[in-house]
């Protein structure tokens, strides 16, 4: 490989941008730049009804329904906390 690559490579460059990171070469392919988005409770878009709980999605509000708020839920949650 050229002599860049290996630098990518070796973490001493930014993996996207090209720019040097910190001087030092870890051994494997970096970023400066964060890739994940990080959440907060509250960046969801939809909302549970019962509670007012916020998930980013609406199959994550339905499974929540019906995990938390329907009897069958709440007998699998208490047969799990007791073992």
């Amino acid at each position: 490989m050229g002599e860049f690559a290996d630098m990518i490579l070796d973490g001493l460059v930014d993996q996207y941008t090209g720019e040097v990171i910190d001087g030092h070469a870890p051994g494997y392919p970096r970023s400066k730049r964060r890739v994940r988005r990080t959440y907060k409770k509250s960046d969801g878009d939809f909302k549970c009804e019962k509670c007012g709980r916020h998930f980013r999605s609406t199959e994550a509000v339905a499974q929540h329904a019906k995990d938390m708020h329907t009897p069958e839920g709440q007998a699998h949650r208490r047969k799990q906390r007791q073992g």
